[in-house]
């Protein structure tokens, strides 16, 4: 009897399951240093992929890491999410890679599985986190920073990093070195310094914070000869100059620190970020980033002709300074326009000197601006140029008028010229001829006027006959 109980159970637990068919996905807040707290979360999810919104029935939520020794908790509501916090301390646990697992359990009668998950997190020995770049009160994502603009730099930790020293921490310090050269130290996470001298150069920016559960010793400068791992404390020849403590949430611009030597309790970074002084009371965190100093694109200079007639070719030269290499584009927009600084490149061009002409060929008479949009990895700059294209009123030109005359009069003078030449040659040249026949022995016969106008009458009948 106890044995189908048992079977009907079984068939019931493995029914309930396949009809169910829940899964968990769990998330945490690491990496996370050593001495912080993790916080889990595991949500169920139904068979389709939606979260669980509205839960039906008692769920339990039973978590447990592999931690030596081990940490367990256990969940039990109507609810589809679970939250699980715990701390690894420095006393107990070391840095590294950790499992944790969450098993879901239904009430049905009795609890039955149905889902679990595991999931590695991180336990660190330092702070998590980035080293954040501000130039313009703009964010920097990139390696490239402007010389001519003051650049804030700031340690962005974890949300849980950041909690753990707002909690545990009584004191924060951060020692920066710019190209391993030691420039102070502040307590806000925050260095400002300005990079004018080092154009188309790189420099590697490197902080270390070093939190503590107790008062830290202000470390005065002092002599330091080379950058070596061998640490030691050295009595400096000259009057040591006091430090100013930074209060927290403000700016300290900080000159370079020449002739020092690393105090005992200042960890070394510059040759080698593993190399840090053992201190169980103390929290590092080591952060750095290489920048790449570029000048920014200024001092645009457009030359050219703005007043062209209709039919004239524009021809303008643009000049610039800053970085190569350059990016550009030119646009022509009608009438008068006014640049507001968002305009934007559809097709950029580019270049590596800033040295370029344009060209264009307008078809109207209209007002036309050009915008000039230069860019290099820091800056945008954006020039215009107003072009007025007037008409021209077309006037015959004055050979149009004398050439024609004058060859028309030089034509008729050579007529008449040439006519008067040919009579007056005529006249010269005109021989008379008087036909005599004197083989007739007959004399002419006497003819009166009327028979001499009657004789040539039909002489003249008498050819037009023939």
């Amino acid at each position: 009897m106890g044995l189908c109980y048992e079977i009907l159970v079984l068939k019931l637990i493995l029914l309930l399951r396949v009809n169910a068919s829940y899964h968990v996905e769990i998330t945490n807040n690491a990496p996370i240093v050593l001495g912080a707290t993790v916080q889990f979360k595991a949500e169920l999810f139904e068979k389709d992929g939606s979260i669980l919104r509205a839960p039906t029935g008692i769920f339990r939520f039973d978590w447990k890491d592999n931690a030596i020794p081990s940490h367990e908790g256990s969940f039990e509501g109507d609810f589809a999410t679970s939250t699980w916090n715990t701390t690894y301390s420095k006393e107990l646990y070391g840095p590294g890679w950790y499992t944790v697992q969450v098993t879901v359990y239904k009430k049905f009668l009795f609890f039955y599985s149905i889902a679990s998950r595991r999931q590695d997190f991180n336990i660190t020995s330092f702070f998590n986190g980035k080293l954040g770049l501000t130039q313009n009160n703009t964010t920097v994502q990139g390696p490239y920073i402007s010389s001519t603009t003051e650049v804030i730099h700031k340690i962005n930790l974890n949300e849980a990093d950041a909690q753990f020293i707002n909690t545990s921490a009584i004191q924060v310090i951060t020692y920066w070195f710019v190209d391993c050269i030691y420039y102070g130290m502040t307590t806000d996470l925050t260095f400002a310094f300005n990079y004018t001298d080092a154009v188309d150069q790189d420099r590697d920016v490197k902080a270390l914070v070093v939190a503590s559960d107790v008062p830290l010793t202000t470390i005065p400068p002092s002599t330091l000869s080379t950058l070596i791992p061998n640490i030691s404390t050295t009595t400096p020849s000259s009057p040591i100059p006091n430090i100013t403590t930074v209060a927290p949430n403000s700016t300290k611009f900080l000159e370079p620190v020449s002739n020092f030597s690393l105090h005992s309790t200042v960890p070394f970074v510059c040759l080698n970020s593993s190399i840090i002084p053992p201190d169980p009371s103390k929290t590092y965190g080591y952060f750095f980033r290489t920048l790449k100093v570029k000048a920014p694109v200024s001092n645009i200079v457009v030359s050219g002709a703005r007043w062209l007639h209709d039919g004239e070719l524009l021809n303008l030269g643009v000049s610039c300074n800053g970085s190569s290499p350059y990016t550009y584009c030119v646009d022509i927009i009608p009438g008068e326009y006014n640049v507001t600084g968002n305009e934007t490149c559809h097709k950029e061009r580019l270049i590596s000197e800033c040295q370029l002409n344009i060209s264009h060929y307008f078809r109207t008479t209209n007002m036309s601006t050009v915008v000039i949009i230069i860019k290099n990895e820091v800056t945008k700059k954006i020039a215009s140029a107003v072009i007025n294209i007037y008409k021209v009123a077309k006037q015959p030109q004055l050979s149009v008028i004398i050439v024609p005359v004058s060859c028309c009069a030089l034509a008729v003078v050579l007529i008449v010229f040439g006519i008067a030449y040919y009579v007056q040659s005529r006249k010269r040249y005109t021989i008379e001829v008087a036909d005599f026949d004197f083989s007739q022995a007959s004399d002419m016969e006497y003819m009166t006027f009327t028979d001499r106008l009657k004789d040539s009458i039909n002489r003249a009948l008498n050819r037009t006959r023939e």
